[in-house]
């Protein structure tokens, strides 16, 4: 069985949305796709940016930067170790899982769901899902924020 040598991780914004009634007014848009490592993804930068700010502005949303460095923090932590588990029963297995969650004022994911996958292994998406619910982003007078992102595995 062939050991992966390394696993590269994408984490990026690829289509405007992915993060909606997350930022307020004071937040720019996000300029360019924010990887976990140094591997660039084909998608282009000026797709990617933050949602309008919401209409009730009396909470400050959550910023990108907030919110992806909880997501960089995640996706080498836990998401890497494992794909590296599944890599032992599927070899070679990889592709892109388009996840969408809740974040409550709380710093806790409330519901999620796979919206698009290339993977073709429900057991694997599950356990990303499952995993991406137990994570913990700072709590706050936050309005509730609703993002979408896609992760990308490889060896």
């Amino acid at each position: 069985m062939k050991k992966p040598i390394f696993l590269k991780f994408a984490v990026m914004f690829a289509v405007a949305g992915f993060i909606a009634a997350c930022a307020g007014n004071s937040q720019q848009p996000v300029s360019e796709p924010v990887p976990t490592t140094a591997t660039p993804q084909g998608e282009p930068a000026s797709d990617s940016k933050v949602a309008e700010a919401p209409k009730d502005t009396s909470k400050q949303g959550r910023s990108a930067e907030m919110i992806m460095a909880v997501v960089k923090v995640n996706t080498p932590n836990r998401l890497k170790p494992m794909y590296n588990n599944f890599l032992r029963t599927k070899p070679g297995f990889g592709g892109k899982i388009t996840v969408k969650f809740k974040i409550l004022l709380d710093g806790n994911v409330e519901t999620g769901e796979i919206v698009g996958t290339t993977m073709n292994f429900p057991e694997f998406e599950k356990a990303v899902l499952d995993d991406i619910l137990q994570w913990k982003f700072d709590a706050g007078d936050y309005s509730n924020c609703t993002v979408t992102i896609p992760f990308t595995f490889s060896e």
